[in-house]
């Protein structure tokens, strides 16, 4: 293997600082430098008749160097290496000035055996310059403290912890949670899969010792985040608090939010506060027709708590597909959700909102208060460029014939279909007075299944039966960790071209949820809105073309 270090003779203070120091094999010591530009790089490997490329893209030089016969092992060379500097080697990284008792102490005791300078991208990984930005991005919004993962994230020390359960994690796919595999003719805006590159980050960084770096130089931030709300301009609430159910590690529960609407505007994004937000783990916000108020007042006064219990759809399961229209899905503590610019979702006079609530408790019963008093803040507009609309696509023989049979113990089992949206049932269902006889634009997707679900593709197909697929994430779905995903560009669907979805199950014994303390034991399973049933659902984000 070959390891890149650096070695040099005096230099000028102000020319380079030391980053990384570390051991490769018994006999050899890696030190890393960083230089402040290119022409210094150049002047020293000249003046100390060094080898050097000419074309630079890096800050970082490296040498390799080998101890000298006769001398001590490297414990004792570590040491001399810590007492040249004023301060102290801190996690392997250090950013204090080298001086000339260091150069001599080290040509003393070593010979130099190779030289090369770093392509920019293998310069010397650190917590501060290429980490923490990936964590922060992907990881501190449920990983963190009084978050609702069961570690936080939040420090130096944190990660470098879990540094190795981390990379882990990620190479197998388990998080983050229900991540969708990257298309290019399609990116996502506010992306968190987390790219091979990114992975091969965290790898160089743990593999190098987890050095910390400078807070000072830290990298900058990944725009992975969908931005909040400006301002509020109506909040509605839960009326009183919610004690979540004693034993009970997940709850759905819905909430209506105050009264029926009173005048008719554009949701164009939403904020939700939450009073525990170690108890929630993620929020659904849905929109009920004024036609479908009362059925869902009488769903709320059956329960003798506040709001009624609600798994999958905002609807109780003796009230099954009762139309409703989902507004966002967010996960804390960011449970924030802004629709694109110049865009929001028609809210008529009458309307009830409805917020379903994912509760997750980590830890005793003793130590986890269970009492939750949800809030919710809506930026509005009276007029917008393009109103927005979220019908779902689905086989209307998956859910009125009982075709989407799913066998007991099969572990793979797969079903799928294409059809024009204008001939789709479920679509006509909740696209409203839209047209779309000139196409469609398609801003987003909100992918659906149950308990069993392992994951969806969703395509576009023309004519001749050409697939350009739109969305992938066959392997990674996670009911628990459900997500809207907008796109960077909105997707044109051309009036004639049709939809095409496929899902995956697992319906073996090592896929069953826990009842009661213990695995269920697999049984056959069909389309349906309980806990025991399953779903294949794509819910669109779309205006007129």
């Amino acid at each position: 293997m070959v390891v890149w270090t650096h070695y040099t003779e005096f230099v000028p203070v102000q020319t380079y600082k030391l980053v990384h120091i570390e051991r490769d094999r018994p006999g050899q010591v890696i030190i890393t430098m960083n230089y402040p530009d290119d022409s210094k790089v150049e002047d020293l490997t000249k003046t100390h008749g060094l080898p050097h490329k000419t074309s630079l893209d890096s800050e970082t030089q490296t040498w390799i160097l080998e101890e000298r016969a006769g001398q001590d092992g490297l414990v004792q060379t570590h040491a001399e290496i810590k007492a040249s500097f004023s301060g102290k080697i801190l996690s392997g990284a250090v950013s204090k000035i080298l001086s000339k008792a260091f150069h001599e102490r080290i040509d003393s005791r070593f010979k130099l055996l190779e030289t090369a300078v770093l392509p920019r991208t293998a310069e010397a990984i650190t917590y501060d310059g290429q980490v923490k930005p990936i964590i922060d991005g992907y990881c501190v919004g449920c990983h963190q403290s009084g978050g609702i993962a069961p570690f936080a994230l939040n420090s130096y020390e944190q990660v470098k912890r879990y540094g190795t359960a981390i990379i882990d994690a990620v190479a197998s796919g388990r998080m983050p949670p229900s991540a969708p595999h990257q298309i290019a003719e399609h990116p996502l805006k506010y992306d968190f899969s987390i790219s091979p590159d990114k992975l091969e980050t965290l790898r160089a960084w743990v593999k190098a010792g987890s050095p910390m770096g400078d807070a000072a130089i830290a990298g900058t931030p990944l725009p992975i985040q969908r931005p909040s709300i400006t301002r509020v301009d109506k909040t509605m609430g839960m009326a009183t608090p919610y004690t979540v159910k004693a034993g009970s590690k997940d709850e759905y529960r819905c909430f209506i939010m105050g009264e029926p609407t009173s005048d008719e505007f554009y949701v164009t994004g939403y904020r939700v506060r939450s009073s525990n937000k170690a108890l929630v783990h993620h929020v659904a916000l849905f929109a009920f027709d004024p036609e479908y108020s009362d059925i869902v007042s009488e769903m709320d006064a059956k329960d003798s708590d506040i709001g009624y219990p609600c798994f999958g759809a905002p609807s109780t399961e003796d009230n099954q597909n009762l139309p409703s229209r989902l507004l966002g899905v967010s996960t804390f503590p960011s449970a924030n959700f802004t629709f694109p610019q110049g865009t929001g979702i028609f809210i008529k006079p009458g309307t009830r909102i409805v917020l379903q609530m994912h509760y997750s408790v980590h830890g005793s019963e003793e130590a986890v208060s269970r009492e939750d008093q949800t809030q919710i803040d809506l930026q509005i507009e009276k007029k917008v460029d393009k109103p927005l609309l979220t019908p779902f696509f689905s086989k209307i023989e998956w859910i009125t014939d009982g075709e989407m049979k799913i066998p007991a113990g099969q572990k793979k089992v797969i079903h799928s279909f294409s059809q024009d949206p204008l001939e789709n049932t479920p679509f006509i269902w909740s696209k409203g007075e839209m047209s779309f006889e000139k196409g469609i634009h398609l801003y987003g997707v909100y992918p659906h299944q149950h308990l069993l679900g392992k994951g969806l593709r969703f395509w576009k197909e023309d004519a001749k039966g050409k697939k350009e697929m739109l969305f992938d994430n066959w392997g990674n779905y996670r009911f628990h960790f459900q997500w809207s995903f907008e796109y960077e560009k909105p997707i044109v669907i051309a009036p004639g071209e049709k939809l095409g979805l496929e899902c995956l199950w697992d319906n073996s014994a090592g896929n069953q949820p826990t009842l009661h303390g213990a695995p269920k034991k697999p049984q056959d399973v069909a389309w349906g809105e309980g806990t025991n049933e399953e779903m294949c659902v794509m819910i669109l984000t779309v205006s007129e073309s």
